[in-house]
């Protein structure tokens, strides 16, 4: 991917592609999605001297250790960066094609001229049109994820991994499962807290394990 000063230097096509997703990227839940999706943006706007001092700043806050490589949503975070940057460049681009569109109106001169001048501007108005309707491609809303479960902003990446661990086996073991590890674990630590009735993430936990007993079943 070229960066804003090769792209400024090496005249970069307006045809570049848009950044491509990898596998295995880890999403966020939609609350702690809004945070990523903000600060990429901001970063990608003001660049990695606002990243790094948002970096220093946040140091401490769970909400922001995506900033970190050793963080699970760090790719997410990296991902969604060069999309805005992407998304930030054709709109630069768009713009200045706009502002040379507006001189070429505004030229005058002979008949000869003003169709050179006209033929010139409807070029112009292509390529921006061209490269608006990339940039709306790249900002429509992406299709509702089938299986989507919200969490607090409270709960950390580890536990949110063991109550999605236990989940699994829920769904795939039945209730007589659940009662067990529920005996076993209610007087052992917070670990398996989720799993009381009366805990906050208790009703995300039982709805991961609708989500995945829906998959057993249609993988059945």
């Amino acid at each position: 991917m070229v960066t804003e000063g090769g792209s400024a230097a090496g005249g970069e096509s307006s045809n570049e592609a848009a950044p491509k997703k990898h596998s295995g990227i880890i999403h966020p839940p939609p609350d702690f999605r809004t945070i990523i999706d903000k600060t990429a943006d901001f970063v990608a706007k003001n660049g990695p001297d606002f990243e790094k001092k948002v970096m220093q700043r946040e140091a401490q806050s769970l909400k922001f250790q995506f900033l970190f490589e050793n963080n699970p949503y760090h790719a997410y975070y990296q991902y969604k960066k060069q999309v805005f940057e992407h998304q930030h460049r054709l709109e630069a681009k768009a713009e200045a094609v706009g502002m040379e569109v507006d001189t070429a109106g505004d030229s005058t001169g002979g008949e000869k001229d003003a169709g050179a001048a006209d033929g010139t501007s409807v070029a112009h108005q292509d390529a921006q049109r061209a490269i608006l309707e990339k940039a709306t491609a790249i900002r429509e809303r992406p299709p509702d994820y089938k299986f989507l479960v919200p969490m607090a902003d409270d709960i950390t990446p580890q536990a949110f991994e063991i109550m999605k661990l236990t989940a699994q086996f829920v769904a795939r073991n039945g209730k007589n499962f659940l009662d067990v590890i529920f005996a076993r674990e209610s007087h052992n630590g917070p670990q398996f807290d989720f799993l009381k009735e009366t805990h906050s993430h208790f009703k995300g936990f039982q709805k991961l394990v609708d989500s995945y007993s829906a998959i057993i079943m249609n993988s059945t």
